[in-house]
């Protein structure tokens, strides 16, 4: 163990006589009956001087009422503050009674959940009952044909990357968990339209590329490759991923740009691309060089 203010090594951590002492003398009112009680004495007092768990004189937990249990159990043996709530505020106790029950139960479904995802690469089956499996890009696909066609994978759902049919896609969303208006981009990553850009365009919120220090965001007025890609498919194929409905394949055209216009995700390296720009401004300063002479 580490010192929290050097790092030194070794270290052991001694309590403190004095802060113990201070704290025991510490007192707090029981959330059972009321009466302030020493921190060094709360756990004897609840096991053995309680009002309300020894049946003793209690004040109701319901603000609105005055009643004061007495020290005398109920003719059938129940504490007098039990007899009280069950006969005065039978609603309330139903509703905190299911409310506690419910959550037991949603605990468990949810410790289900998590064995049954233990394996997130497992296959498993979409909403139409096709067997998607896990592509190289982190996605779902089951191999159906897309409803629109574009130019990063040859009209189906995988096998192995490119964008996926929305059956899938809704595979993906639930798989990972995603918040509400989140959907995945072209490498797998959780991306949404920034509320306050006002372009319809999405965010990821990642690293352009590894030579610029310029993240996908509205912020920057930037967006990454795989965020171009998603904010570039069909509004229909969108609106088919978000809301699941519509089975026409449509092209892939977008603000008046057909597929041609974009290259293939899988061939693009963005080192390659910044290099590119380089050169193509050295170019140009030379053709004003020559222009000038």
């Amino acid at each position: 163990m580490r010192c929290p203010s050097c790092r030194a090594v070794p270290f052991e951590p001694r309590a403190s006589r004095a802060l113990a002492r201070l704290l025991a003398d510490t007192t707090a009112p029981c959330v059972q009956c009321g009466a302030r009680v020493a921190t060094a004495s709360r756990l004897a007092h609840g096991k053995n001087d309680c009002a309300a768990r020894s049946g003793a004189a209690a004040v109701c937990p319901n603000a609105a009422c005055a009643f004061a249990a007495a020290a005398a159990a109920a003719a059938d043996g129940a504490p007098p503050m039990l007899d009280h709530l069950l006969r005065a505020h039978t609603d309330d106790v139903l509703r905190a009674t299911a409310a506690l029950y419910r959550a037991r139960r949603l605990d468990a479904l949810a410790a289900s959940n998590r064995l049954v995802d233990a394996d997130p690469c497992r296959p498993r089956l979409n909403a139409k009952g096709g067997l998607a499996r896990l592509g190289s890009s982190g996605r779902f696909y089951c191999g159906a044909p897309l409803p629109t066609n574009c130019r990063c994978c040859d009209g189906f759902c995988g096998p192995d990357s490119g964008h996926n049919c929305p059956e899938c896609h809704d595979l993906d969303v639930v798989v990972k968990r995603l918040p509400n208006a989140f959907i995945l981009n072209a490498d797998g990553f959780a991306c949404r339209v920034d509320p306050r850009a006002g372009n319809n365009l999405y965010y990821c919120g990642r690293k352009i590329s590894r030579a610029s220090s310029d993240y996908c965001s509205c912020d920057s007025a930037r967006q990454c490759r795989a965020c171009q890609f998603t904010s570039n498919e069909p509004i229909l194929r969108r609106q088919n991923i978000l809301n699941n409905d519509g089975d026409d394949r449509e092209d892939y055209e977008v603000d008046g740009r057909e597929d041609d216009d974009f290259d293939d995700y899988e061939d693009y390296d963005d080192d390659d691309d910044d290099n590119d720009h380089e050169v193509e401004d050295d170019d140009d300063d030379d053709d004003d060089d020559g222009d000038v002479d």
